[in-house]
């Protein structure tokens, strides 16, 4: 009890300058309209400052789940651009307004996925998705990230999927010229992963560095209209009747993070029609 007593009286004065401070400063404060100001201005810059550092750390936090929401956003608005824009081009004249009256077919699915690995390294690379059969990912349907294409899926478990990606020697794209809308084949052969080659163009076709190339629609993979890249370099081929034509494209695969994988709900039926025209030529063959 003695040692309570001691301390006491050893803070005794540090405790009556505390409450001196105190009441001098509610006195400036209550009476002195200009340090009331200056107060209010310095605490209100400090909260603000206080909540600033919240809302950032709070953000960072938050992150992946608004990344995932606006991913799944997203892949909404997409498949419905697909959509729109398919009904569209199948609509002529007069016939136009009468329908799009109607309901618009669901020809397209679109789900998010997140790539948990990416190869960028190989001849071969590929790319693994979280997203699988319970997902309702089949074989055959196309991957695209914000930027362009990036694959085929080739191989689906429960939860996962697996994409050929363009960055492949096996793997090509129907691509075309935005401007002047002639076909031909993008196809990467190894090395620069920023870079491919634009195959099957007469050369007679001149193309200049800039111009956009974008999916063709040939395929029943990609919705067409999708831009892969814009032409760096072009150089008549002596060899040949085609034209050697470098891409840049859009897409940066060593920063891949998330994909939306496309299914084109008509393609069986085309699938089906092209297995029939092959069928014919090996007969005739």
């Amino acid at each position: 009890m003695g040692n309570i007593i001691v301390i006491f009286q050893r803070a005794f004065p540090f405790l009556v300058f505390i409450l001196l401070q105190s009441i001098a400063f509610y006195i400036i404060f209550k009476y002195n309209d200009y340090h009331q100001a200056n107060i209010i201005s310095r605490s209100n810059y400090l909260a603000a400052s206080f909540n600033e550092k919240l809302t950032d750390i709070t953000s960072f936090i938050n992150m992946p789940v608004q990344n995932e929401s606006l991913v799944k956003e997203n892949a909404r608005l997409r498949e419905e651009l697909y959509r729109v824009s398919k009904y569209i081009q199948s609509a002529s004249g007069d016939s136009m307004v009468e329908k799009l009256k109607l309901s618009i077919p669901a020809t397209t699915r679109v789900v998010p996925g997140k790539v948990v690995s990416n190869t960028i390294a190989n001849l071969r690379n590929y790319v693994i998705i979280n997203k699988g059969r319970k997902d309702g990912i089949k074989k055959d349907m196309s991957a695209i990230s914000n930027s362009g294409p990036v694959g085929i899926v080739i191989d689906v478990t429960e939860n996962y999927c697996c994409i050929m990606s363009i960055l492949n020697k096996d793997a090509n794209v129907s691509v075309r010229n935005r401007t002047t809308k002639n076909v031909g084949q993008l196809r990467w052969k190894g090395g620069d992963i920023k870079t491919a080659l634009l195959e099957e163009v007469p050369k007679h076709i001149k193309l200049k560095k800039g111009e956009i190339i974008e999916t063709s629609g040939y395929s029943s993979y990609y919705p067409e209209g999708i831009p892969v890249g814009t032409v760096e370099k072009y150089s008549e081929d002596s060899k040949s009747n085609f034209a050697n034509i470098k891409v840049r494209l859009y897409s940066d695969f060593s920063k891949l993070k998330y994909v939306y994988l496309i299914e084109n709900i008509e393609r069986q039926e085309v699938r089906a029609i092209e297995d029939t025209i092959v069928k014919i030529q090996k007969a005739e063959n």
